[in-house]
C-alpha cells in the first residue's frame, strides 16, 4: 500500500489546506496511512516489508505522526469492546469512580476528575484514568527511592471490579501488553528505516544492552482512557469560561503514541508554520506519533509531533457539525526504559536515504518561506540532561501534570 495524504494525493512533499485556527487556508504536508501488516504478519514478505520501511522513512519527515493499519488493536471487537469500557466508566456515579482515584495512587495510576490534570500549567478540560505497565508492587527500597524518585512510577493499576465494571482489568492489560508489542516492532523497522544497527533503539525500550542487565531494566509505558465532556458543568466542576482546551499545546515526553479515538474532531497537529490543523478520525486506523526521545535519537531527523485536543460545549458554534455526545481516545505512551541513557545516533549513522528525503521536506519547507519551523513547544522540551537515565525526563513530565498526587505524597521535581 503506497502512502495516501489525507487529500489523497500520494506524493511525499505534496501539500493540502486546511483550516487554521486563525480562519486561514495554510499548508500542511501530508499524512501517510501506513499497513502494519506489510511489516510483521502471516502476509508479511522481505517486499512488502522493504515496502513498509520506505513508506516508515518518508513519513518520518512530515509533522510526526502518521494512521496505521491492520494491527491487532482492530482484530475482532477489541477496539470497540474497550471503547464501551470507557463509556461505560464515565457513566458510573462519581463516588464510584473516586474509587480508583488517581490520588490513591503513589504511582499515578488511577481515575483524575474533569479539570485535576494540567499540560503547561494550564487546566485541561478532560478527565481519564492513567495506567501504566502492571508491577505487582512499588519499589520498597526508600534510599532508592530518595535518589530516583522516578521509582516512584513502578507499580500496580487500580482497577474496578467485574462486578462494577466487568473486564475491567482483563481489557486494559490486553491492550497495553498489544501495544508494547506494537511498539517494540515499530521501533525495530525505524531501525531499518534510519539504517541504525539492529538493536540500537530496541536497547532503549528493553533497558538491557551491553551495559545494563535484566536486573536494572526497568520497563515503562503509560496509558490513558480519556473522556473530553461537552457539558458546561461535569460533576460540580464548571469549564472554564472561553477555554477550548482539552489537552494543551504539548509533544510527548516518550519513544512512540499509538492512539483510538471516537468520532468527534478535537484533535490538531501543529503545522511547520504555526497553524494548527485538524486531524482527522480514521475508522480503521491508529494514529502514531513520534514523542521527543525518538526526536533526540534521531538528532531531530525525525520531528516530535506537537498537538493539542479542543474541547468544546454542546451550545457552541463549533460544535454545530460535531457528532452528538462526548469525544474519547485510549493512548498508549511508549518510553525509554526508566533506568537508559538516551544516546543520540551518530551523526554520520543516519542513512543516505533518511538524509535525501530530510533534505527535500526542507527545502519545501524553504519554498513555503519557512526558514525554521514554527512551534508552540520549547525544543528539547523533555530531552533532559546529556548524561540523565530517562526516568528523569518522565518524573519531570508527570509531575507538573498532576499537582493533586505531588501533594498527596509530598513528592519534588
Amino acid at each position: 500500500m503506497a502512502p495516501v495524504a489525507i487529500d489523497n494525493q500520494t506524493s511525499t512533499n505534496s501539500t493540502h489546506h486546511a483550516k487554521s485556527t486563525k480562519g486561514e487556508s495554510v499548508p500542511a504536508p501530508s499524512a501517510f496511512t501506513l499497513d502494519f501488516s506489510q511489516w510483521i504478519g502471516p502476509s508479511a514478505t522481505e517486499s512488502s516489508k522493504s515496502t513498509f520501511v520506505h513508506q516508515l522513512r518518508e513519513a518520518s519527515a512530515g509533522l510526526g505522526f502518521f494512521y496505521l493499519l491492520n494491527t491487532p488493536l482492530d482484530q475482532g471487537n477489541l477496539r470497540k469492546r474497550i471503547f464501551d469500557l470507557n463509556e461505560k466508566f464515565f457513566a458510573l456515579p462519581l463516588h464510584v469512580r473516586q474509587r480508583i482515584s488517581i490520588v490513591n495512587s503513589p504511582h499515578f495510576r488511577g481515575f483524575s476528575k474533569f479539570g485535576d490534570e494540567r499540560t503547561q500549567s494550564m487546566v485541561d478540560h478532560r478527565d481519564q484514568i492513567d495506567y501504566g505497565l502492571e508491577y505487582a508492587q512499588g519499589v520498597q527500597d526508600d534510599s532508592l527511592l530518595q535518589q530516583y524518585p522516578f521509582l516512584h512510577l513502578l507499580g500496580p493499576n487500580q482497577f474496578l471490579p467485574d462486578e462494577v465494571l466487568p473486564g475491567h482489568r482483563e481489557l486494559v492489560l490486553r491492550w497495553l501488553d498489544i501495544c508494547q508489542n506494537i511498539s517494540l516492532s515499530l521501533t525495530e523497522a525505524l531501525e531499518a528505516a534510519l539504517g541504525a544497527p539492529k538493536g540500537s533503539l530496541v536497547q532503549f525500550l528493553t533497558g538491557q544492552s551491553e551495559d545494563q542487565t535484566s536486573s536494572t531494566a526497568h520497563k515503562y509505558a503509560r496509558m490513558k482512557t480519556i473522556r473530553y465532556p461537552r457539558a458546561a458543568n461535569i460533576d460540580g466542576v464548571q469549564r472554564l469560561q472561553g477555554s477550548t482546551q482539552g489537552v494543551g499545546a504539548h509533544k510527548d515526553g516518550g519513544w512512540i503514541t499509538i492512539l483510538a479515538t471516537s468520532p468527534h474532531r478535537g484533535l490538531q497537529v501543529q503545522s511547520y508554520n504555526g497553524d494548527w490543523i485538524d486531524v482527522d478520525h480514521h475508522p480503521n486506523a491508529m494514529i502514531v506519533n513520534f514523542g521527543q526521545q525518538i526526536e533526540r535519537v534521531s538528532r531531530g531527523a525525525i520531528t516530535a509531533a506537537a498537538h493539542r485536543v479542543l474541547s468544546h460545549t454542546e451550545d457552541s458554534e463549533h460544535s454545530a457539525n460535531l457528532p452528538s455526545g462526548d469525544r474519547y481516545s485510549v493512548a498508549y505512551f511508549s518510553t525509554p526504559a526508566l533506568n537508559v541513557v538516551v544516546k543520540s545516533l551518530p551523526s554520520d549513522s543516519l542513512s543516505p536515504e533518511v538524509l535525501s528525503i530530510w533534505q527535500k521536506a526542507q527545502e519545501e519547507r524553504k519554498k513555503a518561506g519557512l526558514d525554521t519551523v514554527v512551534t508552540d513547544i520549547p525544543k528539547g522540551d523533555l530531552w533532559g540532561r546529556e548524561d540523565d537515565v530517562f526516568g528523569f525526563q518522565a518524573w519531570k513530565g508527570i509531575v507538573r501534570s498532576h499537582p493533586n498526587v505531588v501533594e498527596r505524597y509530598n513528592y519534588t521535581a
